[in-house]
């Protein structure tokens, strides 16, 4: 008998009644890479992983490197960030992103008119540790870093 089937058993002996309106199922359902890319831990990695590769990185730069790595990433073509780039929601979630990263102590964003974002020594190690990983976040962030060099080879594409 497995755990569930036990669970079960032990309730109806324990006289357990459990009723479930129609109205308030919830279907789980998997999302789609529309939905993921507005996810602000994804959107950190994909700045990390930026700031991980680039010399120079800007923070007016954000949202247009997000975009395009994330339509990358999740569609394998750069087309769909130019509807990205026009998001609100992932400009929002950007700046969230970049807040987090410089809580975290993952990135420095230089006081001076530039606002550089460059990669601590802590996020450039999270970076490389990271990537050694054979698990899911390994892949993940690999998959981020291979995104990340298509669309330097291809050039940032601009609205």
């Amino acid at each position: 008998m497995n755990p569930f089937d036990e669970l079960i058993a032990e309730a109806a002996s324990a006289n357990v009644q459990l009723t479930f309106s129609s109205e308030r199922r919830q279907t789980k359902r998997a999302l789609s890479p529309a939905e993921i890319v507005f996810h602000t831990p994804i959107i950190a990695l994909t700045l990390l992983a930026v700031a991980f590769s680039e010399e120079r990185f800007y923070t007016g730069e954000l949202s247009r490197w997000a975009g395009n790595m994330l339509a990358q990433l999740c569609y394998g073509s750069t087309k769909p960030a130019h509807n990205l780039e026009w998001s609100l929601l992932l400009h929002a979630r950007c700046a969230e992103a970049l807040v987090f990263l410089e809580s975290v102590g993952f990135v420095v964003v230089t006081g001076d008119t530039k606002r550089e974002i460059v990669a601590t020594p802590v996020g450039r190690a999270f970076v490389r540790n990271g990537t050694k990983g054979a698990n899911a976040f390994g892949q993940l962030l690999r998959d981020l870093l291979r995104a990340h060099s298509f669309v330097r080879a291809r050039g940032l594409s601009l609205l």
